[in-house]
């Protein structure tokens, strides 16, 4: 395997490894994993997912979950961020394929280590099992078909799983096949062209039939249209993605789709004259497309960047291959122009707010080092090590006490909704999930009523028909650290 791959890739992979191990002994806090979770969960209970069980995320990654959630959260939770770790490793040996045809050792060396850096460190979130790092190993498996000009079947299922995954890793793939459409063009004709995406449709289209006659079978296929198209369309469409312009309000998309339009027109143009390679052009157009993908919410969160160092990564391979011709006139007036393009994207990433990142990198690894290596204890205290007593000893009391009891949990901690065996009659797993839309809020007054006890997180926001309901129908029975127990009265 070391001759076949090289010592390259292996440099890359170790330097990934070692910066996703520390991730193995982290503890139940990053709420993103904590709502799959007790999604995943609800679901091994019997629940429906999205009629009973919600979350806007297409279903993929509540099904990765579900197996933690059936043999239990202490040994499944290590083996999903092991998955996490092959992942990462999947998506090197993707990205060193595609590079080693076209970029010698060194800017192949040096463009890898900047990818298993920024993917395996805390800095974009990398060491969280989040969509992005899942659809990047999909997303770079079919970019390396679609270079190799084979397989076209398995690119669209591949394409499924991403679709599957989260929208913009779908989003993403599309807007760089149209790239490879205008080289397969050049390079094999339109007959090509028809039969590699006639096969990309079988290999997509088979597994979404299958997966649709699926939820047609639970019921649930107008709950999984509204969470996965009506809601993530309400969802991206915010009042904070929108700008103005003679007084009119219009989506930011508008301004990320002129700065893809223009860089992939523009590339387009300097291929077609060869005064690019289909390389350049694929790579441009990726990394454009990333951009727009991963800003498509307008929100910063930092895993959404996670989506753009693919693209990133092949090209600064090209810059450092071709480090002595970047210096002349035409090609730093060509980067002028790519620069002059983004700034619409550049203006919708900065209305985004700061890049939200929560676990600080230095911190991170010594308080690991001081904590797990040199054994002291006080370094260990970080929130993201250890399993966190606070949700575990919440679960545990509430199991403890009320097990036997019909109980609705009204909380931001999702982990809490995962780790206790009662049985719960929330369809929503967190309380601001209450507060996208009236009829969220609606389903779920019902089903407080439904429950024989009522816990209440008193660090969260409660919402006036919940603190009517709470007054009317219960009443305090117990309380444990920030929670309190009501019971129907």
């Amino acid at each position: 395997m070391v001759k076949k791959f090289g010592f390259v890739i292996w440099i890359a992979i170790i330097i990934l490894i070692v910066l996703r191990l520390p991730s193995l002994f982290e503890s139940f806090w990053y709420g993103d994993e904590g709502i799959y979770a007790a999604v995943a969960d609800e679901i091994s209970q019997g629940k429906l997912l999205y009629n009973q069980a919600w979350d806007h995320k297409p279903p993929l990654l509540f099904w990765m979950f579900l197996p933690a959630a059936i043999i239990g959260w202490g040994k499944g939770f290590v083996l999903l961020r092991v998955f996490n770790i092959l992942l990462g490793v999947l998506s090197l040996i993707f990205v060193n394929q595609i590079l080693k045809r076209k970029v010698s050792h060194i800017p192949r060396l040096i463009s890898l280590v900047f990818l298993a850096f920024l993917l395996g460190s805390t800095i974009l979130e990398g060491n969280i099992l989040n969509a992005e790092v899942i659809f990047m190993a999909f997303n770079l498996g079919a970019i390396l078909l679609f270079v190799l000009k084979k397989n076209f079947y398995l690119a669209g299922f591949l394409a499924f799983l991403s679709f599957i995954t989260k929208v913009p890793g779908f989003v993403e793939l599309a807007m760089v096949f149209v790239a490879f459409a205008f080289i397969y063009f050049k390079e094999n004709g339109f007959k090509f062209i028809f039969q590699s995406v006639a096969k990309m449709a079988v290999g997509f289209l088979i597994p979404t039939i299958v997966m649709l006659l699926y939820f047609f079978s639970k019921g649930t296929i107008p709950d999984f249209i509204y969470a996965n198209a009506t809601f993530n369309q309400i969802y991206s469409l915010h009042q904070n993605n929108y700008f103005e312009i003679f007084g009119l309000q219009l989506p930011n998309t508008y301004l990320q789709l002129f700065s893809f339009v223009s860089i992939f027109i523009l590339g387009t143009i300097l291929y077609w004259k060869k005064k690019i390679s289909s390389f350049a052009y694929f790579a441009l157009t990726l990394f454009v497309a990333e951009i727009f993908a991963s800003l498509l919410s307008a929100k910063n969160y930092g895993h959404y960047f996670l989506q753009i160092l693919p693209g990133a990564t092949l090209l600064l391979a090209i810059v450092i291959q071709n480090f002595k011709n970047i210096f002349k006139i035409k090609n730093i007036l060509l980067i002028l122009m790519i620069v002059l393009f983004l700034i619409p994207s550049i203006l919708v990433f900065k209305k985004g707010g700061k890049v939200a990142v929560h676990a600080n990198l230095v911190k991170y690894y010594q308080s690991f080092f001081e904590g797990y290596l040199l054994n002291k204890p006080s370094a260990k205290e970080k929130f993201w090590w250890g399993r966190q007593e606070e949700v575990v000893n919440i679960s545990k009391y509430i199991d403890d006490n009320y097990g036997d009891k019909l109980a609705y949990i009204y909380t931001s901690k999702p982990w809490i909704v995962a780790l206790t065996d009662l049985n719960l009659t929330n369809k929503y797993m967190v309380w601001f999930h209450l507060e996208y839309r009236d009829v969220h809020l609606n389903e779920d007054m019902e089903n407080m009523k439904k429950a024989e006890i009522f816990i209440l997180d008193t660090e969260n926001q409660l919402l006036k028909p919940v603190f009517d309901l709470i007054n009317n129908d219960f009443k305090k029975i117990d309380n444990f650290n920030n929670f309190e127990i009501y019971t129907k009265k």
